[in-house]
């Protein structure tokens, strides 16, 4: 990842409109901003959710707050507490979200 032409500035959070995200089971919450090729998220998941579609997309997702589990679609899982750091790169593996108790994240994209 190159970092190029962002602005020098904060994130106020409480200020970037929340969007609800529905899962095959339960369901999350999503504040995004777009910083040129970059995208900054605070993500929410409820306790038992599941992502909806199999994701090709690079992350590196820091959990704030829970497990969090990224599940390829070939069947493997890992489990990453708070605290800890994930990250995987565009195309590496089709994956998605998974909790069983609820997460908190900071997500780079």
């Amino acid at each position: 990842m190159i970092i190029q032409e962002i602005p020098f500035d904060v994130v106020d959070w409480d200020s970037i409109t929340e969007e609800t995200i529905q899962g095959t089971e339960g369901h999350g919450t999503r504040k995004a901003v777009q910083l040129n090729k970059i995208t900054l998220a605070k993500v929410t998941y409820s306790k038992g959710y599941i992502a909806d579609h199999w994701c090709e997309k690079g992350h590196i997702i820091h959990v704030l707050e829970g497990t969090y589990i990224m599940e390829t679609k070939d069947g493997e899982r890992r489990e990453v507490e708070a605290g800890q750091t994930l990250h995987v790169s565009d195309e590496q593996n089709s994956h998605r979200s998974v909790t069983d108790t609820g997460v908190s994240l900071f997500i780079i994209e």
